[in-house]
């Protein structure tokens, strides 16, 4: 089976690492960066975060769309945010309508339809698109860990073969509503911003954890009142994924968050050399929400800090004064 990666940043290559194990899957990872791509096929071997993956025959880098997508039998999209709508608009110029493709990309758009899977879908009048996330880290992907990535499937047939597609250390979850799993993802990075913020000020487990528990059940509420969603407890792509990133201390959203209590420079700082998909995609939210944030108030607190350089102290006002 050729499977075609677009993207190759850490999640794109983690996911690369799981589909090599099945030497069926002839995978092609296309980049934009072709200094990238010849580099790595001379040393054989692809680097990230000091580990080295070699470069195994069932693996092919590519910068050119036609070789990455020409028949094709299933497509990851794994590219940043900000590169998705252009990488979708050129996927329209190749006959991918019937193709099965697994958007993996953390972000939302700033008009309607906001979200990714639904502009995907119009885009490319392809009805076989779908989501992938879950509670992984890429540094773990790429040793083999054991994990389960959640996936959306509306098609039982794209789902069975989805499933096939990886090792069997890797529990693929199914979702029905795409647009849950993306709004989660989207939501728990902006989270993690709230949850640096605190603990720069508070660096204690027990004030992290509680703050963590307060903004999942608000995560909750937001599901339930836009997709009357009451199963989150059950889904480890949103509750794994959740609490993993609002406890992770080194991921980039967190360290922002602790930057960005320090000093509005600080922070400023750090975006510069740092992408930061929380902070990226908070204003998108709001709009997305139209005038209801204040239903949300840990996420109202957020954004007052982050866009109206509100006080700090009003998160931890929201979460723990009485």
């Amino acid at each position: 089976m050729k499977i075609t990666c677009i993207g190759s940043g850490a999640f794109s290559l983690a996911i690369v690492n799981l589909l090599k194990t099945k030497k069926e899957n002839q995978i092609y990872v296309w980049s934009h960066d072709e200094k990238w791509v010849q580099t790595t096929i001379k040393k054989k071997k692809i680097t990230m975060d000091d580990i080295e993956i070699p470069l195994e025959e069932n693996i092919h880098l590519t910068s050119n769309y036609e070789e990455a997508l020409t028949e094709t039998d299933l497509v990851f999209v794994l590219v940043s945010s900000k590169f998705f709508v252009d990488v979708i608009n050129e996927l329209v110029y190749h006959p991918l309508k019937k193709t099965p493709i697994y958007i993996g990309t953390k972000g939302m758009l700033d008009i309607a339809p906001y979200f990714l899977t639904t502009y995907a879908k119009k885009a490319l009048k392809n009805k076989h698109i779908n989501y992938i996330a879950g509670p992984n880290l890429a540094k773990d992907l790429l040793q083999n860990s054991p994990c389960i990535l959640s996936v959306t499937s509306r098609k039982k047939k794209d789902f069975e073969q989805v499933k096939d597609l990886f090792p069997e250390f890797v529990t693929i979850e199914k979702i029905e509503e795409p647009n849950i799993l993306e709004i989660s993802s989207i939501l728990k990075n902006i989270y993690a911003i709230g949850a640096g913020i605190l603990y720069e000020k508070y660096p204690y487990a027990s004030t992290l954890l509680s703050y963590s528990a307060e903004s999942y059940k608000e995560l909750a509420n937001l599901l339930y009142q836009k997709f009357d969603y009451e199963d989150i407890e059950m889904c480890t792509g949103i509750t794994g994924d959740f609490f993993l990133t609002t406890s992770m201390l080194e991921s980039r959203n967190f360290v922002y968050g602790r930057k960005r209590c320090i000093s509005v420079n600080e922070g400023s700082k750090y975006l510069k050399k740092n992408t930061v998909e929380g902070y990226e995609n908070i204003d998108n939210m709001v709009l997305y929400l139209d005038n209801n944030l204040k239903k949300y108030p840990i996420l109202e607190a957020i954004y007052l800090i982050l866009y109206k350089n509100e006080n700090v102290d009003i998160l931890w006002n929201t979460c723990f004064k009485k």
